[in-house]
């Protein structure tokens, strides 16, 4: 049976140490974004505290003979230019017949929720594909233990709650041990083996609360949106056909669905990023057609590729989308988030932490001059109560700026929007929610 252990210190503060065990099954370690979580992941990998950031250390540490981690930002460990080689990668390295490694790939292939081609590029998946892909190669050599740094977070609840069945299965069938580590407080539900990570400790938690946003009303909006007829194919896989709906005017619309249902696609064709094959579309404000949009990607440091928040300020002014004016503004609000501007603003947006780097964009963005903007996975790698802070955020700005936001949590996306469309691969249909959060108790 495999078995994790290490003793856990925060140096800083009277806390005593903690001798921590973790044996075989799903241990589920829940910490808001900055405690330190991707941080203990890297001291469990033997990798050196740097500079005394941390609150904490680890000693002595015990581990498994074999383990596989799967981190954060599921492109970090697509290393091949295909599905197929992505599969066979992990096997080529545990056996040497061709045939065997043959026979293991389409094993594999056939283990995904989803159903892509063995040439298909990964980088064409969407951000919960590339996660489920990631878990299928991880566990494929059959590791003693498994470590996932928040790497099922753009899972839709029914792909959650397979991909969870699917590593209780591999740890009941190895006696395997899994350490999650995850932002997403409800999380918790899945296990019976639950930790939190602050920044002052670390201890055994139950969840028996269902966590709920206070009701907030969300302002009356003039944004329309209509698909008519409308079909679209990317890299010979069928998105839409004939995808025809019609909202009325709202102030944030809200998109869901399930991973690769098309959620993403939406918004790249308001962009005029992807064109239909056939079909169109209509999205306008007051009857003007709205073309002034701003997109915050999933993967917000694509839209940077290792330069700083400094250039990308700079270049908003010289494009005269920002006014200078809102500058200092923007800088205050900022600290909201307990985000410094001085302290990041010069960093490589590659350096900084996923949160900090989605929250800086969102503050940003809502300070620019865009008349609509679109937001993919805004609450991504976000603790409760940061989720809460930026809800708040969100609904103050809708006073004077319209929103689309895209995302699997459906908790935040009722929360944050006055419709939602719920979309699928082979269905749509419209849900309309009008301020029905219930308050909280």
């Amino acid at each position: 049976m495999a078995m994790l252990s290490f003793t856990i210190n925060f140096e800083k503060f009277k806390t005593e140490s903690s001798d921590l065990k973790f044996e075989s099954g799903l241990n589920i370690i829940y910490g808001n974004s900055g405690v330190g979580k991707s941080s203990l992941l890297q001291l469990l990998l033997g990798k050196k505290k740097q500079n005394n950031i941390l609150n904490f250390s680890i000693s002595p540490i015990e581990l498994p003979s074999s383990i596989s981690v799967i981190y954060q930002n599921p492109d970090i460990q697509i290393i091949t230019p295909t599905i197929g080689g992505e599969l066979a990668f992990s096997l080529e390295n545990q056996y040497h017949n061709p045939e065997t490694i043959s026979i293991g790939v389409n094993t594999l292939l056939e283990s995904l929720p989803f159903v892509p081609q063995l040439n298909q590029n990964p980088l064409t998946l969407s951000g919960g594909e590339k996660e489920l892909l990631n878990i299928t190669t991880a566990i494929s050599t059959q590791p003693d233990c498994v470590l996932i740094d928040d790497g099922l977070s753009f899972l839709s609840d029914s792909a959650k709650i397979k991909c969870i069945d699917k590593l209780n299965k591999y740890t009941q069938r190895n006696n395997s041990v899994i350490l999650w580590f995850t932002s997403e407080i409800n999380d918790l539900k899945y296990s019976t083996f639950n930790w939190e990570l602050t920044l002052t400790g670390f201890i055994k938690v139950d969840q028996n609360k269902a966590y709920q946003y206070e009701h907030m009303e969300i302002p009356k909006g003039d944004v329309e949106l209509s698909f008519n007829h409308l079909f679209f194919n990317y890299d010979q896989r069928n998105i839409f056909s004939d995808l025809t709906f019609n909202l009325k005017p709202f102030r944030s619309l809200g998109i869901t669905g399930d991973n690769g249902s098309g959620k993403t696609t939406i918004a790249q064709i308001l962009q005029g990023i992807y064109k239909p094959i056939k079909g169109s579309f209509y999205l306008a404000q007051n009857n003007s057609s709205i073309n002034n949009i701003a997109y915050l990607d999933q993967f917000p440091e694509n839209l940077l590729l290792g330069r700083s928040f400094n250039h990308l300020l700079d270049q908003l002014l010289n494009e005269e989308k920002i006014n200078s004016h809102l500058i200092s503004t923007f800088k205050k609000r900022l600290e909201r988030f307990h985000i410094q501007w001085d302290a990041i603003s010069q960093i490589d947006v590659m350096e900084l932490p996923w949160s900090m780097l989605r929250l800086t964009f969102i503050v940003l963005l809502t300070h620019c001059e865009y008349d609509l903007i679109i937001l993919d996975e805004p609450s991504f790698g976000l603790g409760w109560k940061q989720k809460v802070i930026l809800r708040q955020y969100l609904i103050e700005k809708m006073n004077y700026k319209h929103f689309i936001m895209i995302s699997h949590d459906r908790l935040f996306l009722e929360a944050v929007s006055d419709k939602i469309l719920d979309i699928d691969i082979e269905q749509l249909t419209t849900t309309f929610k009008q301020n029905e959060q219930e308050e909280t108790a």
